[in-house]
C-alpha cells in the first residue's frame, strides 16, 4: 500500500479524490457491477495502477442469474478500477458477457459515503416505538451488534405476543424461502409473505403449467436466446426488458429483429422496448390481459 500511496502523493492527487476511488482490498471480491472507473481521479492514477496492479475476477452480489463478468484492478490490496468483459470480440454468436447498468450502479454500495458499516438506530427510538413525533427527522446513533440483536429479538417477541405471527412481514425478493432468516422465522411460528409479479415465475414456471416441459426439467424449457433469430413473430406481453431485464435480453431481441422477426406488444403502456423494436402495439385495459389471452385460446 505504501508504495502506491507514495506514487499517488508524488502525482499531487488529493487525499479526498484518492479515497473516492479506492476501498479496502477486502471489498474487492464483493465489488458489484461492471463499470469502468470507480471515480474520476485522473489518468495518472489509472496509469500507475495499470503498471503494477492485477486484474482479478470479482463477484456481482445482485445474483440476478446473468453471470456477467466483473473484474477489479487491485494495487497493494486497494481496488482502484473495475471493468467488464473484454476477453474477446463481441458478436451475435459469441456475445460478450457485459454487465448491465443495474450492476454497475451497485458499486456505490461498496464505495458510497453513506454505506452502513455498523448497526445504527434513531436516537430517540425505544422498544415499542419511543418518541414517534421525531419520525423521519431524528438523528442516528451507533449501537453495538449485541444491542442490535437484542432489540430485534425483544421486538419480535413483543410483536408476536401482542399481534401474532401474522404481523411479521418477511420480504425476500422473488421468494422469501431463499433467505437465511426464513427458516428462523418459520421455527419462530411463521410469518407473512407477499404476493408479487416477479419475472422468475413467468419465464421459468409457465411452461410446466401449460403442459410443455423439455427433458422433464421445469427451468430448462424456455427458448434459447440464439433461437430467437428463427422466429417469424414474437409477442411481448406487458414486458419491458430495455428497462428491467437482467443480462443482454434486449440485445438478443435486436438480433431477432435484424433477422426479420415481427414484434407485437400487448400492454396498457407503450414502452422503450416496443419503440426500440418497432413493435405493433396492442393496448389493453389494465388487468384484462389474462382475459384477452383466454379469449384468444
Amino acid at each position: 500500500m505504501s508504495s502506491f500511496l507514495k506514487k499517488v502523493t508524488d502525482k499531487t492527487i488529493s487525499r479526498r479524490s484518492f479515497l473516492k476511488a479506492t476501498a479496502a482490498g477486502t471489498a474487492g471480491l464483493a465489488l458489484t457491477g461492471c463499470g469502468s472507473v470507480l471515480a474520476p481521479v485522473g489518468g495518472k492514477v489509472d496509469a500507475a495502477g495499470e503498471e503494477q496492479g492485477e486484474w482479478i475476477s470479482a463477484a456481482c452480489w445482485h445474483n440476478c442469474g446473468g453471470r456477467c463478468l466483473n473484474k477489479a484492478l487491485v494495487v497493494d490490496g486497494v481496488v482502484i478500477r473495475q471493468k467488464t468483459d473484454d476477453t474477446h470480440e463481441d458478436s451475435p454468436d459469441y456475445p460478450q458477457q457485459r454487465g448491465c447498468l443495474r450492476g454497475r450502479s451497485q458499486r456505490q454500495q461498496v464505495f458510497g459515503a453513506d454505506r452502513l458499516k455498523y448497526p445504527m438506530k434513531r436516537k430517540h427510538w425505544q422498544p415499542g416505538g419511543g418518541d414517534k413525533s421525531l419520525r423521519g427527522q431524528d438523528e442516528w446513533e451507533r449501537i453495538s451488534w449485541d444491542e442490535a440483536l437484542t432489540y430485534i429479538t425483544d421486538e419480535l417477541n413483543r410483536v408476536k405476543k401482542d399481534y401474532g405471527n401474522r404481523s411479521i412481514l418477511h420480504i425476500g425478493g422473488w421468494s422469501s424461502r431463499i433467505t437465511d432468516i426464513s427458516r428462523t422465522l418459520g421455527l419462530f411460528g411463521g410469518y407473512c409473505e407477499y404476493w408479487n409479479t416477479n419475472s422468475f415465475g413467468s419465464w421459468a414456471m409457465t411452461p410446466k403449467t401449460v403442459g410443455f416441459m423439455q427433458l422433464g426439467v421445469w427451468d430448462q424449457t424456455v427458448n434459447d436466446r440464439f433461437d430467437l433469430r428463427n422466429c417469424e413473430t414474437i409477442i411481448m406481453l406487458s414486458m419491458n426488458p430495455a428497462w428491467s431485464a437482467m443480462g443482454s435480453s434486449s440485445w438478443h431481441y435486436r438480433q431477432a429483429k435484424k433477422a426479420g422477426a415481427k414484434f407485437i406488444g400487448i400492454d396498457p403502456f407503450f414502452n422503450a422496448t416496443y419503440s426500440m423494436l418497432g413493435a405493433q402495439w396492442v393496448p389493453v385495459r389494465p388487468s384484462t390481459d389474462a382475459a384477452l389471452l383466454l379469449a384468444i385460446a
